[in-house]
């Protein structure tokens, strides 16, 4: 997955921008990409006089290899800033017209005079008339943006902005792409060479405007549900084994589990698991249901933090095929989940995995995601 972002904004006035555009990259780099960040500023973008830049070209060329587009700027008098708008202006060269085209896009506009939802406007009509889907924006006040760093209601919600953004390019998924709509008339010139403006420069070719009719043909409605049929399978599978190995599992009349740290124990056939009913007793039994032999190879420190109707702190510890818990933080987890109570409890009942509950927004994620995907196959859950 690539990922670029056009930042525009001077530096002596870039009124808090690069706050959101750092919790944007921070965001992305704990799931595992790096945002490729074009920096407007620096580039000598020439004003468009209807001849070709190099310059642009460059940024353009960068564009087109990305799966998704962030489009940061400054804005004042319900327009983006200057280096932005000079950039826009060279998108009507006919030559650019597809550079957009299916890109998915997300807008961030920072303002001191209250335009910067204008401004986002004007950015993605102008990315919809090339063919560019508008799937999210954060339009924020400069002061709101200068304290993000600080403001945890703040930074959340552009994590989460970041997070939903990461979600749609993650599933692909699909989009009624806007028909394009001509901007400007201007002279398709390279030099002093006329270009037709549906003929050829240099084998790129310009693709063929769809009509709505076409895209409806062309989209894939049963590779959607064939996702959905997967992820039905899975659960079942899941419940199947529960219902399987709670039927061999003995009740203990004695429904009282708390302590500060859990050993693990390789348990047999006579052993006895507590039945538990709380979602901290539920966590704290966890290491009952560890499977080392799926754990070859597997050191790390899982931290867990809940919210809600229950409120607590926990980790779990694998190394060298055993698994313990203990009550706290650590300092140093590999992976961290921020779950609510009632969430975590589905998790754990098999209502969702860990991947699709982070995939439909239930829970975040910070950390190696990797080893996430990994924690239903790690402990055999049962209710």
């Amino acid at each position: 997955m690539k990922i670029v972002s056009l930042h525009a904004a001077m530096p002596a006035f870039e009124q808090g921008l690069n706050n959101i555009s750092q919790i944007l990259k921070s965001t992305f780099s704990e799931l595992g990409i790096n945002i490729n960040e074009i920096n407007l500023s620096v580039y000598d973008i020439p004003f468009f006089d209807g001849i070709k830049s190099q310059v642009v070209e460059n940024v353009l060329s960068k564009v087109d290899e990305a799966d998704g587009i962030i489009i940061e700027t400054t804005a004042v008098l319900s327009m983006p800033c200057g280096i932005m708008q000079t950039f826009i202006e060279h998108l009507g060269f006919s030559v650019y017209e597809n550079v957009f085209y299916k890109k998915k896009c997300f807008c961030v506009s920072v303002s001191c005079d209250g335009s910067e939802k204008k401004a986002c406007d004007y950015i993605t009509d102008v990315i919809s008339q090339f063919g560019g889907i508008d799937v999210g924006r954060i339009t924020i006040s400069d002061d709101s943006a200068r304290k993000a760093l600080t403001d945890v209601d703040i930074k959340e919600a552009v994590e989460k902005y970041a997070e939903d953004f990461y979600r749609i390019l993650k599933q692909e998924r699909k989009f009624f792409v806007p028909e394009k709509k001509s901007t400007v008339n201007t002279p398709n010139k390279l030099g002093n060479m006329d270009l037709d403006r549906d003929s050829e420069f240099k084998g790129m070719s310009i693709p063929k405007k769809l009509k709505s009719s076409e895209i409806l043909e062309k989209i894939d409605y049963n590779s959607f549900d064939a996702r959905q049929e997967e992820d039905i399978k899975e659960i079942s599978k899941f419940l199947s084994n529960q219902y399987n190995s709670v039927k061999n599992e003995t009740a203990v009349k004695n429904d009282t589990f708390s302590t500060t740290s859990y050993k693990n124990v390789n348990f047999d056939s006579k052993n006895i698991v507590p039945h538990i009913k709380s979602c901290h007793q539920r966590t704290q039994s966890l290491y009952h249901y560890f499977q080392p032999q799926l754990a070859v190879g597997i050191d790390a420190v899982i931290q867990i933090n809940i919210k809600g109707d229950e409120k607590f702190e926990g980790y779990l510890e694998i190394h060298g095929g055993n698994c313990d818990y203990v009550d706290g933080v650590h300092e140093n987890p590999d992976v961290t989940v921020f779950s609510e109570c009632n969430v975590w409890l589905d998790i754990l009942n098999g209502k969702y995995t860990i991947q699709k509950a982070f995939m439909i927004g239930q829970l975040k994620v910070r950390g190696n995601f990797v080893l996430m995907t990994k924690f239903d196959q790690l402990f055999k859950m049962q209710k």
